[in-house]
C-alpha cells in the first residue's frame, strides 16, 4: 500500500512537477536517513530477540563421530537445552552407538540447576533485556518519525516563505522600475529634482539586489529541503497550503487546556529511560549486599546403570572487596536517581517553552487584525506626506519594503501555531497528528 502511494506520487511528479505538503511528508518518511537507520535498529533488535529465544526453547543438537575399533565408526549424538529459570541450568541428552562384534549402545539424561540466592532468576535477564532494547528501538523510531515530520513541515513553510518573498521582491522591482520611469518623466518636464531621480535610481538598485539575494536563497534552500529530507534530485513546484484558522485555534487552545504536565514528564520517553538505570541500580545494589547467601546446586541424571541426585550449597565465608563492592553499588544508584531528577526537570522545562511558546504564536495570531488596522493607517498617514514633498523617495520606498515584510511575517502566523502545536504535541510524547490539517 506504502509503495502504491509513493509510486502514485512520483507519477503526479512526472506529470504536474508539484508537489504538496502531505507528499513531502510521506516521501521523508520512506526516504530520511534517520528513519531508515530507526527501522534497520528495529529489525536488529526483533532479529536478536527471536534468537535468544529460539536458543532459550529449542535444543541445540550435534553429533559426532569417532574412529573405532571395527570397520564402522562410532557415533555420538547429543542434545542440549535450556530454559531461561534460576541463575543458570541444562538438561543434556547423550546417544552413543559403538560398532564392534557385539554391538553396543550408551545413554544418559543429566539435569543441572544453579540457584544464586542473590540474583535467582539471572537466567531469563538477557530475554528481558532483548525485549526491552526492542521496545526502545520501536520508541525510537516512532520519536523519529515525530522528529521528521515536524522538520519537515517546517521546512516546507519556510520555503513557501522563501517563495513568497522572492515573488514580493520581483513585485517591488518592477514597481521600482516603474517609479523610476515616472520620475525620469517628472525630470524631464521640470516637476522633479536630479536628487528624486538618484533617489529613484538607488530604490531600484536596491530593489534588483534584494530580488536576485531571495531568489538565490529560495532555490538553495528548497534543492536542500528536497535532497536531504526527500530523496528528490529533481526540481518540483511547491504547492501553497490552506490552514483552517479556527479549527486549528480551537485544537491549539484545547491542548493547552488540557496540559497535564506531571503526567507528561512521566510518561516521556526520556524519564522512562532513566527510570529504568534507578531500577537496574537498586537491583545491583540489592544483589550485591545480597551476595553472603548461598549457591544452591543441584544434578540428576539417568542412565542404563540407574539414576543418581547430587546437591551441594556454596558459601562465600569472606568477600575482601564486599563493602568496597556495596559502596559503588550506592554510588551508581545515587548517579542514577539525580540523572532522573534532570531528565524530569529538562522534559518539563521543554513542555514548559513549547506551551509557551503555541501561546504565544496563539496571541500573535489574535492581536493580527489590530496590526493590519495599524499598518493601514501609517501606509495613509506617510502617503499623504509622501504626495505632499514631505516624505523623500527613499523613505516612502523604505516604507512599502517594511509594510510588505510585515504582511509576509504575518502571513506566516498561521502556520507558526500549526509548528508550536506539533512540538507541543512531540514535547508530550504522544502521536502527532499531522495529516488531519490538509485533508
Amino acid at each position: 500500500m506504502a509503495f502504491l502511494m509513493l509510486l502514485a506520487v512520483n507519477v503526479s511528479f512526472g506529470m504536474a512537477k508539484e508537489l504538496n505538503v502531505a507528499e513531502a511528508v510521506q516521501l521523508a518518511l520512506a526516504n530520511h536517513p534517520d528513519i531508515k537507520q530507526a527501522k534497520l535498529k528495529v529489525s536488529l533488535a526483533e532479529l536478536q530477540l527471536a534468537s535468544a529465544q529460539a536458543k532459550a526453547f529449542l535444543p541445540t543438537l550435534s553429533l559426532s563421530v569417532l574412529p573405532s575399533t571395527g570397520t564402522l565408526p562410532q557415533a555420538n549424538l547429543s542434545a542440549t537445552l535450556s530454559f531461561p529459570v534460576g541463575t543458570s541450568n541444562k538438561v543434556v541428552g547423550n546417544f552413543s552407538i559403538q560398532p564392534s562384534q557385539n554391538w553396543s549402545c550408551s545413554w544418559s539424561v543429566n539435569f543441572s540447576l544453579s540457584l544464586d540466592l542473590a540474583n535467582p532468576m539471572a537466567a531469563g535477564e538477557s530475554l528481558s533485556n532483548l525485549a526491552q532494547a526492542l521496545e526502545d528501538a520501536r520508541a525510537s523510531l516512532e520519536n523519529a518519525k515525530t522528529t521528521v515530520v515536524v522538520n519537515v513541515i517546517k521546512g516546507y513553510f519556510d520555503l513557501l516563505s522563501l517563495k513568497a518573498k522572492a515573488d514580493q521582491a520581483g513585485e517591488t522591482k518592477a514597481a521600482a522600475e516603474k517609479n523610476l520611469k515616472a520620475i525620469g518623466e517628472k525630470v524631464a518636464s521640470g516637476l522633479a529634482g536630479d536628487l528624486d531621480l538618484l533617489e529613484a535610481k538607488l530604490s531600484l538598485v536596491q530593489a534588483e539586489l534584494d530580488y536576485q539575494q531571495s531568489q538565490a536563497s529560495y532555490q538553495a534552500q528548497k534543492s536542500r529541503f528536497l535532497r536531504d529530507y526527500l530523496g528528490l534530485e529533481e526540481d518540483v513546484e511547491l504547492a501553497p497550503v490552506s490552514l483552517d484558522k479556527d479549527k486549528l485555534s480551537s485544537a491549539a487552545k484545547k491542548l493547552l487546556d488540557s496540559l497535564n504536565i506531571d503526567e507528561a514528564i512521566e510518561t516521556s520517553r526520556e524519564v522512562k529511560a532513566a527510570q529504568a538505570k534507578v531500577e537496574e541500580a537498586r537491583k545491583s545494589l540489592n544483589q550485591t549486599k545480597l551476595s553472603w547467601l548461598p549457591t544452591l546446586s543441584l544434578e540428576i541424571g539417568v542412565n542404563p546403570e540407574g539414576f543418581k541426585l547430587g546437591w551441594a550449597l556454596q558459601f562465600d565465608l569472606f568477600s575482601p572487596d564486599y563493602a568496597s563492592r556495596v559502596h559503588l553499588g550506592e554510588v551508581q544508584l545515587a548517579l542514577a536517581e539525580l540523572n532522573l531528577q534532570t531528565a524530569r526537570a529538562t522534559v518539563r522545562q521543554r513542555i514548559l517553552d513549547q506551551s509557551a511558546a503555541l501561546l504565544s504564536a496563539l496571541q500573535a495570531l489574535d492581536r493580527l487584525s489590530l496590526e493590519e488596522e495599524e499598518w493601514n493607517l501609517k501606509e495613509q498617514i506617510n502617503r499623504s506626506k509622501y504626495e505632499a514633498g514631505l516624505l523623500s523617495e527613499s523613505d516612502w520606498f523604505q516604507f512599502q519594503r517594511d509594510k510588505e515584510a510585515f504582511v509576509l511575517e504575518a502571513q506566516q502566523r498561521l502556520a507558526s501555531v500549526l509548528l508550536a502545536y506539533l512540538n507541543l504535541q512531540a514535547a508530550l510524547g504522544g502521536p502527532v497528528d499531522w495529516e488531519v490539517w490538509w485533508k
